[in-house]
């Protein structure tokens, strides 16, 4: 053999030893609750890899050997799946209104903290939530509430938030710290505490801070002439958040004003520590255009999701729909750059309403289409009306793979979560039957599903570099800085052991960051190894 022809083959071997490696996606289990179930299902994991799910159901609802019932209305549910896909947990809350458990996230405690309204639409209906033993009474119409359960199932805290109008909690994050930060939309005049926002026209957006001891510190706003929502909220590495939504007309963020082209447009904003608006960037055409969710990859970029019709445009980018809404994929970079723009999509309705990042900046889109509906080369067909679709988005902007599931009539997917084997997809199923590869359930009334899928996240065959981690200052007394050399996406938990090797603390590192404070305050002074991953380090505790 020729030292030119070695060379190519050697370079083709180095090509194949870097490129992701695209696996099949399989369906490896399917649970269902069956019941009258609201229109959201939220899910995320806990520190032991437990699928956490929550939203909103009337009635019964039954999860495996556990059956809740509402008090009236619509109650909040929170469910745990071990990960083998087997209900371990189900724990309702709520009142004689309606109470929607909206979204959720897992604190350093492995507390659930979930966001969510209750009450009522009208502003003389004073709706009253119960959380185990506190009880949250509306100031009119439907308020914003803020919970957190325990790992044992007990709900602890119980905070609400909001005024006369209409106010809704879409989303929350929970920092390093323990504060939830939620974002969503009011109507009028909201208390959050101490702290009054005052909407500037219709509805406006808002991000507000609620420390880990139940006090509301931090309350700012954006709006402007018309309506703007917020239903999605992330959190970057240097603490700022970045939330995303849609409006129309005028919508104000500090110094920004964003004008649409017409209708409802896209907005991606951020917010620092401090609560000031720095960055507010728009898309969208004169048609509808809505965001659904934002999430940061690992290198900082914000990637979108929304559906769009007619013409919508990013930055450079120019997409056309092929009929009524298509699915929009896009990356903002940090500086506020659209760099990339993907549609997905046929002639009828298509949406995306869940997305996760896969560490190497692929994103796993769930959502819904109808009749026929093409991602790149694949074209999908449902079985009914509404069917789910759940397809994987390169890096680099290429459609690889969109498997389906449904039935006879709509069916949906809800919410995406990134695991270490797989992803997590959450969503509806309709009466009388619907199929996920090899799981069909049948139902006569239907329910919501919880699916774990393999091969939709790609892994790399380049062998991973060791997990290393600094801990300073070491000797430490109340807090240590750990730094790790790689961001994910999604929470890690890191461990702390006495010399026997019995664990003493336990702690979420955040996603898409390299550095947390390690909490060690109360621990007795001595030797003790923290454990993160597959890397141990020793700390000295004064």
């Amino acid at each position: 053999m020729s030292i030119s022809t070695l060379r190519r083959w050697s370079f083709l071997l180095l090509l194949l030893l870097t490129v992701p490696a695209w696996s099949q996606a399989t369906w490896q289990w399917v649970s269902s609750a069956n019941g009258a179930v609201g229109t959201n299902v939220q899910s995320t994991l806990d520190a032991a890899g437990n699928t956490v799910v929550t939203g909103s159901f009337s009635g019964t609802l039954t999860l495996g050997s556990f059956t809740l019932n509402s008090a009236g209305g619509q109650d909040i549910f929170v469910a745990r799946l071990n990960p083998n896909g087997q209900w371990t947990q189900a724990v309702r809350a709520g009142g004689p209104t309606d109470d929607i458990g909206y979204n959720l996230k897992v604190d350093g405690g492995n507390n659930v903290v979930v966001v969510g309204y209750f009450g009522g639409l009208l502003p003389t209906v004073f709706g009253t939530a119960t959380f185990g033993t506190t009880t949250l009474t509306s100031a009119g119409a439907y308020d914003i509430f803020v919970a957190r359960l325990s790992p044992s199932g007990v709900w602890t805290q119980a905070v609400r938030a909001g005024g006369s109008g209409s106010d809704y909690g879409q989303d929350l994050v929970v920092d390093p710290a323990g504060n939830a930060i939620v974002t969503g939309t009011f109507l009028g005049a909201p208390t959050f505490g101490s702290l009054t926002l005052n909407s500037a026209g219709s509805a406006d957006a808002f991000v507000a801070k609620l420390s880990a001891a139940g006090t509301w510190t931090q309350a700012v706003q954006s709006g402007g002439s018309g309506y703007e929502s917020s239903s999605s909220i992330a959190l970057d590495a240097a603490g700022n958040v970045l939330i995303a939504g849609y409006f129309d007309n005028t919508s104000v963020f500090g110094s920004t004003t964003l004008i649409s082209a017409g209708n409802a447009d896209i907005f991606i904003a951020r917010l620092n520590a401090a609560g000031t608006w720095f960055q507010a960037v728009r898309a969208g055409g004169t048609g509808s255009d809505y965001s659904s969710l934002a999430e940061f990859d690992a290198a900082g970029n914000a990637v979108l999701i929304g559906d769009f019709r007619g013409t919508a445009v990013f930055g450079s980018i120019s997409l056309t729909s092929a009929g009524s809404a298509d699915v929009v994929v896009a990356r903002l970079s940090p500086g506020g750059t659209w760099t990339q723009a993907v549609r997905a999509g046929g002639a009828d309705l298509d949406s995306p309403t869940g997305v996760g990042i896969d560490t190497n900046g692929n994103a796993i889109v769930a959502g819904i289409f109808t009749s026929t509906a093409a991602f790149g080369t694949t074209t999908l067909t449902s079985t009914g009306r509404l069917d789910v679709f759940i397809a994987t988005l390169s890096a680099a902007g290429n459609w690889t793979q969109a498997p389906q599931a449904g039935g006879a009539n709509d069916d949906s997917g809800a919410a995406v979560t990134i695991a270490p084997t797989g992803a997590i997809l959450t969503g509806l199923y309709a009466a009388p039957a619907a199929v996920f590869g090899p799981y069909t359930f049948t139902s006569t009334n239907g329910g919501f599903f919880v699916a774990r899928l393999t091969g939709l996240v790609t892994a790399t065959r380049a062998t991973a570099p060791a997990e290393i981690f600094t801990l300073v200052p070491n000797p430490a007394t109340a807090q240590v800085r750990l730094t790790w050399p790689e961001a994910t996406a999604a929470l890690r938990p890191v461990l702390v052991l006495d010399n026997l090797g019995r664990e003493v603390r336990r702690q979420l590192l955040p996603a898409h960051a390299t550095s947390a404070a390690l909490d060690v305050t109360g621990l007795a002074p001595g030797l003790y190894l923290v454990r993160c991953g597959s890397a141990t380090g020793r700390l000295v505790v004064e």
